[in-house]
C-alpha cells in the first residue's frame, strides 16, 4: 500500500487507530501525518472487518474537499465537501440500498434549512 501512496512534502505515511471524538478507536486508519502529528493529504479509514468507514483529505489537520463516508455493509452512506474542517456546500445521503435519500446544504459546517 504505502509504495503508490502520496503524502505532501515533509510528511510520513503512518496507521494508526482512529475513531470520533467521544467514541472508541475502532477503524485502523491510513494516511499521512506532518511533523506536528497533524493530519494531511489523502486519508482512508477501514473497519476491522475490512470494510471501508470514511476517506478525505486533511489540511494542516482539519478536513478538506471531498470525503465520503460508508454504511457499515460498506455502500456508499454521505457524500460531500469540507472547507476549513467545516461542512459546506450540497451533501448527498444514500441508504443501504443505495437509493437516493436527500441533499442537504451547509454553510461553514451549519445546515442552512429551506
Amino acid at each position: 500500500m504505502t509504495e503508490s501512496w502520496a503524502c505532501p512534502d515533509g510528511a510520513v505515511f503512518k496507521s494508526w487507530k482512529d475513531g470520533y471524538s467521544g467514541e472508541e478507536k475502532k477503524f485502523t486508519a491510513y494516511g499521512c501525518r506532518d511533523s506536528d502529528e497533524r493530519r494531511v493529504g489523502f486519508h482512508i479509514a477501514w473497519r476491522e472487518q475490512g470494510i471501508k468507514e470514511h476517506e478525505g483529505s486533511f489540511t494542516e489537520g482539519k478536513p478538506s474537499g471531498e470525503w465520503s463516508y460508508f454504511h457499515e455493509d460498506g455502500t456508499l452512506k454521505s457524500r460531500g465537501y469540507f472547507v476549513g474542517g467545516e461542512k459546506d456546500g450540497f451533501w448527498s445521503y444514500w441508504d443501504t440500498s443505495g437509493n437516493f435519500k436527500n441533499q442537504k446544504e451547509y454553510s461553514n459546517g451549519t445546515r442552512i434549512h429551506k
